[in-house]
């Protein structure tokens, strides 16, 4: 599902100052610009501006996009003293919403997305501009992520990725890549802006639950994601505020999943990610199941259960099956246990 395009060279130091390109010849690094969206995030705001303006040259501009804030946060921004910082203050409208008006103001040549409550690592972006320059023909740079809880333990993401996790790459199928398990979010990865306004691509508005999704899965039908497998960006998973992440599912199959749904139905998807997509999406509709279970929405679970991307794998229809009708706690249990296993 994912490929390896390149030269075999070795991870650099995290920090190195020099950029070179596929034929190892010093160039310039790209001006990068880094948008993030602020809604009462007073506590974290000024952690996540410092990471990016400490993290060397490339970054360009800082575009802080201050949502309607009722706290301080806004106030902090403005009190760094960087050229580099833009603030813009706006009604609320919601994180979609902050990110376009951060997307119409940005004038870098690549845009990377950061959380006001999240923070990239020192050598972030040595190590994207370092893919940018490596791998010129690539749509999207990421990284890998950590988890960080209240205490401050950090845990690395893990899945079961066919990749080779000690080396840069470029991944030919991100979709096929993801299906395994996200290694990325959108706090670790850049997008070349030309291809942003080439393709119109924009955050839709009014959806709270994998609006990110719609704007990094298109950029990357466009051209292969070149990823360095070291976790350099960190995901705060706080219950200071409320992250959008740890909102109650509505309707299970949110809008993202239901647009790519529809368009792998149609045949208007490209037939080279096909595989990888449907698998992807499979992989998601195997979460939403277990989640139904989880929180007594196994009638909606009963309904995934007949999606043809299920159906049409027996043993996978077997296990969901099995997963509906076993009680929530042992299937919890066998699943924690499989999680040991492997």
């Amino acid at each position: 599902m994912s490929s390896v395009i390149g030269d075999d060279t070795r991870i650099a130091a995290a920090d190195g100052p020099v950029v070179r390109n596929e034929d190892r010849r010093e160039v310039a690094p790209v001006r990068i610009s880094v948008i993030i969206p602020l809604f009462d995030k007073e506590p974290f705001i000024e952690a996540a501006v410092r990471s990016a303006l400490d993290n060397g040259p490339g970054v360009f501009e800082v575009i802080v996009v201050d949502d309607g804030s009722r706290d301080r946060g806004a106030d902090i921004v403005a009190a760094i003293d960087d050229p580099r910082i833009n603030l813009i203050r706006k009604a609320n409208g919601g994180v979609s919403s902050a990110r376009n008006t951060g997307l119409d103001h940005a004038t870098g040549d690549w845009i990377a997305f950061l959380d006001a409550d999240d923070f990239w690592l020192p050598g972030f972006v040595a190590a994207i501009q370092t893919l940018i320059a490596r791998y010129p023909q690539c749509a999207m740079v990421t990284t890998r992520y950590l988890s960080q809880d209240d205490d401050g333990r950090r845990t690395p993401v893990k899945g079961g990725w066919s990749f080779d996790e000690s080396r840069p790459q470029l991944l030919d199928n991100f979709y096929g890549a993801m299906a395994q398990g996200h290694f990325c979010f959108t706090c670790s990865l850049a997008i070349r802006r030309d291809l942003i306004r080439k393709a119109g691509l924009r955050f839709p508005v009014g959806e709270h639950l994998g609006e990110d999704l719609e704007v990094t899965f298109t950029a990357s039908e466009y051209a292969p994601v070149a990823f360095d497998p070291r976790p350099l960006v960190v995901y705060r998973d706080s219950n200071v505020g409320v992250r959008l992440s740890r909102k109650v599912m509505g309707k299970l199959l949110i809008p993202f999943f239901e647009r790519l749904d529809d368009r792998l139905k149609s045949g208007k998807f490209p037939e080279h990610l096909r595989s990888g997509a449907e698998e992807y999406l499979r992989s998601h509709l195997k979460f939403l199941i277990y989640y139904a279970v989880g929180h007594q929405r196994r009638r909606e679970g009963w309904e995934l259960l007949r999606h043809r991307l299920i159906v049409g794998r027996p043993r996978i229809l077997a296990l969901m099956t099995l997963a509906l009708i076993l009680p929530a706690p042992v299937v919890g249990y066998l699943r924690k246990l499989k999680k040991r296993v492997s």
